[in-house]
């Protein structure tokens, strides 16, 4: 497995790798290769590891396999440093640039590897990101990618939240994935030899399937696990309800659409009551426009522990994720393993991970229909006790079926039906 992005006590895609790759070990003898660490921190990754094994003893049927960032791209990263305010990877052409190096050196090592022991299948895992494959689909052994996706551009009618600069960089990434995913020899290739490529959202499966070589299945980046040290409370007919929005505080999160759902009618302004957690360069700018909304049932609340987010949500009645982009988000499957209905758009992987029977999805196609969209669903709960209480059910028994076991016994299976077909030529 390839997995540039590796760690038990990171999230995002440091968190999938780690949930992944571990729990594939107790099916299959499973070899890692990750990067020492990130482009900003080189050793972080293999450091966290060292410290899990320490404290917890090494996994077994598991190993590790620690590739250096090379000096291209710790050129990079130095370069890149000027451009981190525009987000956590900075200027995406250099962040890339320099992944793309790293993922040389991880093919030169698979080589030597398979040549010393052979492997019976590879699967490139994380990065997520579509455009970068990397080099093992040439190991001539069945080849695995994914979850990936993100092909897709976002509607031009939501450029206007996302400012001058956001925008920009969302031109150019629609402009550039484009380009990429129909012009670029590796991914073509890799997507004409994979046995199977997972992906995270109906659209890009169509994409990927129309020049597929193998099988192409969604299924979601990010799985659900229990909380047993949460003492779950359920609320039932209580007179004001408990929202939650949680996530970092920037334009493509699109926080100002809840809020501007919720000062459309009394209903929204006074019988529902928002704890928005998270902080990031929009906080400020969110808690005016709150106050020129004249919203008196908003609290903001950040810099709180991981636990504490699960508890706040366990003590709450519904979650809204407003974000307009993104694969799904660890914050949709944390939501419904704590008994919450999602409030969501119906894009990206947001739409694989919430159906009807956990949620609301509304249509992205444009900022005010969105705002229109999310006010009529927390209504509709608001009003509606007996569906949100199914919902709330819904929500315990969709987190079962999208936790990380199930997408690891569903890649397990697919590892062996590939291996034997491979096999019997």
């Amino acid at each position: 497995m390839i997995s540039h992005e590796l760690s038990p006590f990171q999230g995002s895609e440091c968190a999938i790798g780690w949930n992944l790759t571990t729990r594939l070990a107790v099916y299959h003898d499973v070899t890692v290769l990750h990067a020492a660490g990130s482009q900003e921190k080189p050793g972080a990754y293999r450091e966290a590891i060292t410290d899990f094994e320490r404290i917890n003893g090494k996994i077994p049927g598991i190993t590790f396999v620690s590739v250096e960032q090379p000096s291209n791209t710790r050129k990079l990263a130095g370069l890149n440093k000027r451009f981190l305010s525009l987000g956590p990877t900075g200027l995406p052409v250099l962040y890339f640039m320099g992944y793309h190096f790293w993922e040389r050196e991880a093919y030169k090592v698979a080589i030597e590897l398979h040549r010393q022991t052979p492997f019976d299948a590879v699967h490139h895992l994380t990065l997520l990101a579509f455009r970068e494959p990397g080099y093992c689909w040439k190991l001539g052994i069945p080849f695995f990618w994914g979850p990936t996706g993100g092909i897709g551009p976002l509607p031009k009618s939501f450029y206007s939240l996302l400012g001058s600069r956001a925008a920009l960089i969302e031109r150019l990434r629609a402009f550039s994935n484009q380009k990429i995913f129909n012009s670029s020899k590796r991914v073509i290739q890799a997507n004409r030899t994979a046995a199977v490529i997972y992906t995270y959202s109906p659209d890009d499966k169509l994409l990927f399937e129309k020049r597929a070589g193998g099988k192409v299945k969604l299924m979601l980046d990010v799985g659900t696990q229990s909380h047993h040290k949460i003492d779950f409370a359920p609320r039932k007919h209580v007179e004001v309800l408990k929202g939650i929005w949680c996530g970092h505080l920037i334009e493509r999160k699109a926080p100002e659409l809840l809020l501007k759902a919720l000062a459309l009618s009394e209903t929204t302004r006074k019988k529902i009551k928002f704890t928005f957690l998270g902080d990031g360069p929009m906080a400020e700018k969110m808690k005016e426009l709150s106050l020129s909304l004249q919203l008196e049932n908003i609290e903001w609340v950040s810099n709180v522990n991981r636990e504490t987010v699960f508890k706040m949500m366990s003590e709450a009645d519904l979650f809204v994720h407003t974000s307009l982009r993104e694969a799904t988000s660890s914050v949709i499957p944390e939501a419904l393993s704590t008994g919450l209905p999602v409030i969501c758009h119906d894009a990206n992987g947001m739409s694989l991970a919430v159906n009807e029977s956990c949620g609301i999805k509304i249509p992205l196609i444009s900022p005010q229909q969105s705002i229109l969209g999310f006010h009529a669903a927390i209504e509709k709960l608001i009003n509606s006790p007996l569906l949100l209480e199914q919902l709330k059910e819904g929500a315990w028994k969709r987190s079962e079926e999208i936790s990380w076991d199930n997408m690891v016994k569903n890649m397990s299976d697919d590892y062996l039906e590939a291996i034997r077909i491979n096999r019997n030529g």
